[in-house]
C-alpha cells in the first residue's frame, strides 16, 4: 500500500494484485460497516436526550450524518478494490469470493457478516476466514502474486 501525501489530504493506492491487500482491506470494510451501523444508534440517542438543546442537536446530527457520508464514500473507494482482488481468486475458489463480495455488496447490510456466510456456505465466519487466508498463501506459493 502506498501513501501519498498532498498538502492536507492523504491518498491511498492499493496495487490490484497484490494478494496480501485483500484481506486487510477486508478487515477495514468490516470496521466501515460497523461505524456506519452505530451511527444510526447514535442518532437516535442524541434525538431521544431532552437535557440537550435543539441547537446543539441539530449540530450533532449533522456532525453525525458528515461522518456517515464519509464512510460511505470510503466504502464505495474500497469495494472495486475488494471486487478486484476476489476476481483473481482461482477457479476452483470463486464461490468464496462470490461469499465475500456478497458480504461487502452494500455499507448497510441487511444480514450480517456470519448469517450471510452460514447462508451460503452452511460454514461458520471465522472458518470462511480461514479459508480466505489459505486461498491467499495458496495464491501467493503458486506465483500467482505479482507483486511476491
Amino acid at each position: 500500500m502506498n501513501n501519498t501525501i498532498t498538502g492536507n489530504n492523504e491518498s491511498v493506492t492499493f496495487p490490484f494484485a497484490d494478494f496480501s491487500v485483500g484481506y486487510p482491506l477486508t478487515r477495514f470494510m468490516s470496521a466501515l460497516q460497523q461505524n456506519y451501523k452505530n451511527t444510526e444508534s447514535r442518532k437516535e440517542d442524541i434525538r431521544k436526550n431532552s437535557r440537550t438543546y435543539d441547537d446543539v442537536k441539530k449540530e450533532r446530527l449533522e456532525r453525525l450524518n458528515a461522518y456517515e457520508a464519509q464512510l460511505c464514500e470510503n466504502f464505495e473507494i474500497c469495494l472495486p478494490f475488494l471486487k478486484n482482488w476476489v476476481s483473481q481468486f482461482p477457479v476452483e475458489d470463486k464461490i468464496f469470493g462470490d461469499v465475500l463480495v456478497d458480504c461487502y455488496d452494500t455499507i448497510n447490510p441487511k444480514f450480517s457478516f456470519e448469517q450471510t456466510v452460514n447462508n451460503k456456505l452452511q460454514m461458520t465466519g471465522s472458518n470462511f476466514l480461514q479459508k480466505i487466508r489459505a486461498i491467499v498463501l495458496k495464491m501467493e506459493e503458486t506465483g500467482m502474486s505479482e507483486t511476491r
